[in-house]
């Protein structure tokens, strides 16, 4: 099993992990884009992250369509305790910024990829 990674194109292997699947959640990641994929039973996305690493801290992109009012919104994370992809998931997941209807740092979502996400990112963590 697996998915089409939104950057790349390329296949995205599930990464079965318990403790998601107890919520109705399957996880993809391709780790050449170092971007994960959640996607609800029956195969809706629920988000699409992009992991990098700044200063030996993990920071997390998110990006999602909340399915309660259909808004899109994206979150700035930083993963205290990162989790190994198909085996653990991640602990301690502090929000640093939102974007969106919803947002706390604006309405707009930036544009982030594999490409931009160092820069921008770290950009972001200079304003905090």
């Amino acid at each position: 099993m697996e998915t089409t990674c939104t950057f790349c194109n390329k296949g995205a292997p599930y990464m079965p992990q318990k403790e998601m699947e107890q919520y109705g959640a399957k996880v993809y990641y391709c780790k050449r884009c170092h971007a994960e994929y959640i996607h609800w039973e029956g195969g809706a996305r629920a988000t699409t992250s992009i992991y990098i690493t700044i200063n030996d801290k993990l920071y997390r992109w998110s990006y999602a369509n909340l399915s309660w009012d259909k808004m899109p919104t994206a979150r700035l994370w930083y993963i205290e305790h990162p989790g190994i992809p198909g085996e653990t998931r991640n602990q301690g997941c502090v929000v640093l910024a939102s974007f969106g209807p919803h947002g706390t740092h604006g309405t707009s979502i930036p544009d982030i990829t594999p490409r931009n996400v160092k820069q921008k990112i770290k950009t972001y963590l200079v304003m905090l």
